[in-house]
């Protein structure tokens, strides 16, 4: 009897335990469906935003060859999408791909078009600091963008040749400047090279 005594709040915290990892588990499930499907939809909206007449948006896959090629040519993407119109002619091309910032990932969407010239940039830096970092978000620093070559390579500061346009950077915010600059060429070095590949056209 007092080894029972003993035992029952070892028991009971077992139970307990096995409880709320249960229910952690549970709405672990019920939310995750809702997270991916408002992921999801922020990124439409962005490609939308960057191509308004786009019906859809064809994922490429990154087949190991795709994405071993990708990375020698400096140009490694976390998403390439087709921007397609209501007929199904080909708008453009949409490409997600980060560089660490000041505090982390500057995440930029570029949108190049089938002339190969960047249609506009959207910008997010989640983890920088409010008027600072976080300026790379703002439309007149991700504006900078639109119309530059997908050829031309993106600096801060001035460029060395005609190879490179130049970008403002933002005072006090050069580090997260200059990681959505490359996160922006990484883009324009995947459209160079899938275009080079004929993966697209």
């Amino acid at each position: 009897m007092q080894k029972l005594k003993v035992l029952i709040p070892a028991l009971s915290l077992c139970v307990i335990c096995l409880i709320t990892t249960l229910l952690l588990a549970g709405t672990h499930e019920i939310t995750k469906t809702a997270i991916e499907d408002q992921e999801a939809a922020a990124s439409l909206e962005q490609k939308q935003i960057i191509f308004p007449e786009g019906a859809e948006f064809d994922v490429v896959t990154q087949t190991a060859d795709i994405s071993s090629g990708l990375e020698k040519a400096s140009g490694s993407v976390t998403e390439i999408s087709i921007a397609k119109d209501s007929s199904g002619d080909v708008l453009g091309y949409v490409f997600v791909s980060s560089s660490f910032g000041y505090a982390g990932d500057v995440v930029a969407t570029t949108g190049i078009s089938t002339s190969g010239e960047i249609v506009q940039v959207l910008i997010t830096a989640a983890s920088d600091t409010p008027k600072l970092g976080k300026e790379v978000e703002k439309d007149f620093f991700s504006s900078q963008f639109s119309g530059v070559s997908a050829d031309t390579l993106t600096v801060i500061g001035t460029a060395s040749d005609d190879s490179t346009a130049s970008i403002d950077g933002i005072s006090g915010a050069t580090i997260s400047s200059r990681a959505a600059s490359d996160a922006v060429n990484k883009a324009q070095n995947a459209y160079q090279y899938l275009l080079a590949e004929e993966v697209i056209q």
